[in-house]
């Protein structure tokens, strides 16, 4: 069975992506899969393009993962700083990325190492294994960050619901972050698991505000608007 963590890649998908990647770090037009560059690359040059490619891996990896799990959205990513060193005896590649994000003015780094060998794209079960070390890497370093990201501030959307299964509607407040620019793609997203339909959403002039301890405060900010 395909098992895919959240905000991550199939083993195809990665290949492809990788391959595509590596073509553009050297400017050429045609590469084997990437899967067999690893195993085959022996020159300088193939070597760094190898090694920068995965470190750009573990980038979009980090990138779809905070946002996947509704951590940071992409508006929120600054900027991130790859490194890596490889050893043509063992193909090995150890790489490195430090990826920021900026959330309410605060900036967050979430730094990954990982040592690559051809092995971790043998087969699925062997990709998703590399994948889980990666995710419990992003897991530990999350915690650091929580009392910050319960620091957000949020919008009150009146928000129409119509339930799939009998078309019944509900309506009621519904609080957005205020980091989300689609208010509407944000909740639909969050109650389609539900079986719920966002069929309008419009802003109450409302805000919840942080004011410590976990809890929050009612603000009206101004009347009503989509």
């Amino acid at each position: 069975m395909n098992t895919k963590i959240i905000g991550s890649f199939s083993l195809d998908e990665f290949i492809e992506i990788a391959t595509e990647e590596y073509k553009e770090q050297l400017n050429i037009r045609y590469s084997v899969p990437f899967n067999e560059i690893i195993k085959d690359s022996n020159t300088e040059s193939e070597l760094d393009a190898v090694g920068y490619t995965l470190c750009d891996f573990m980038d979009t990896f980090i990138v779809n993962f905070m946002r996947e799990n509704h951590y940071f959205s992409d508006d929120l990513f600054l900027e991130s700083r790859p490194d890596m060193h490889w050893s043509l005896s063992d193909h090995e590649f150890e790489c490195y990325i430090e990826t920021i994000f900026k959330r309410n003015e605060q900036y967050c780094f979430f730094r990954m190492c990982h040592t690559f060998t051809f092995k971790d794209f043998e087969n699925e079960q062997a990709f998703q294994a590399c994948l889980r070390s990666m995710e419990n890497c992003l897991k530990s370093q999350i915690q650091g960050v929580i009392k910050m990201l319960n620091q957000v501030k949020f919008d009150l959307y009146k928000t129409t619901l119509e339930k799939q299964s009998d078309d019944s509607t509900v309506v009621m407040p519904m609080p957005v972050p205020d980091t989300e620019s689609d208010a509407m793609g944000y909740l639909q997203r969050l109650l389609s698991p539900l079986n719920w339909k966002v069929k309008e959403c419009k802003h109450s002039g409302k805000k919840l505000n942080p004011i410590g301890n976990y809890d929050y405060e009612l603000v009206q900010i101004k009347n009503g608007s989509n």
